[in-house]
């Protein structure tokens, strides 16, 4: 007789057969984040109703009408947003930025399609015009995945691998800015951030300054302010996110 049950120490829905087969049904997320964090968007379809997410802490709003869902990288139907290099941004509330030179952390999972163009982005706020954005973006020349202020740029020289997951952190201690890829540092550069606040111009999957719409899917971003998590950090939120 087959048999459906749930292993509390894989976090897997399981589907036991006659033949003495297992086989895995869905991986469930336990969703435990590091904690300390500002800002938590799962960005999944539990997540949005009436056109907006919420996050996991101070129920920020972000914003983003006719979203699209898909599997995410733990097999989770519907447990990522899709974007499609339209205008199809996630616009989120301004209050828990970090500001100024602030240490900060940002992670998320990101699957790239072969249509990752020049300046797609993962994520950004700020003020471009003076030199005060923070962009966490993607560029096609030698920048790769690349942490731009607007005028002050450090690229990793890393390219997602198209049709394939990888979760994505940047640290910045006040001084050098950091990116990982599958928690393996890609850069480690000196940079100068002076990020500023602005309405209407804190964006997932793309972003307003120059019209950059991210082709590609994402999931579980985490917002740190004041806050560089370490490698045991970083292990625990690409685990358990």
């Amino acid at each position: 007789m087959s048999e459906i049950y749930f292993n509390n120490i894989t976090n897997e829905i399981l589907l036991s057969t006659t033949s003495g087969n297992t086989i895995v049904l869905e991986k469930i997320i336990p969703y435990d984040p590091v904690d300390g964090y500002s800002a938590f968007w799962k960005l999944n379809q539990d997540s949005y109703s009436t056109d907006r997410f919420i996050d996991e802490f101070n129920s920020y709003e972000a914003t983003d009408a006719g979203a699209t869902f898909t599997t995410d990288h733990s097999g989770n139907t519907n447990g990522a947003v899709i974007f499609d290099g339209n205008l199809e941004l996630v616009n989120l509330d301004a209050v828990w930025q970090p500001t100024g030179a602030t240490s900060r952390t940002i992670c998320f999972w990101f699957y790239g399609d072969t249509n990752l163009d020049n300046a797609d982005t993962f994520f950004c706020y700020g003020n471009p015009s003076s030199g005060q954005a923070y962009i966490f973006d993607y560029e096609t020349d030698a920048s790769g995945v690349r942490i731009s202020s607007y005028g002050s740029d450090v690229g990793s020289g890393f390219r997602p691998t198209g049709s394939t997951w990888v979760w994505m952190c940047s640290t910045y201690d006040g001084t050098t800015t950091k990116i990982y890829a599958d928690n393996v540092e890609i850069l480690s550069a000196s940079q100068t951030l002076d990020t500023t606040l602005i309405s209407n111009e804190a964006k997932i999957g793309g972003n307003t300054f120059y019209g950059a719409i991210l082709d590609g899917y994402m999931s579980s971003i985490l917002i740190y302010n004041n806050k560089v998590l370490t490698s045991d950090e970083r292990s625990k939120n690409m685990n358990n996110t």
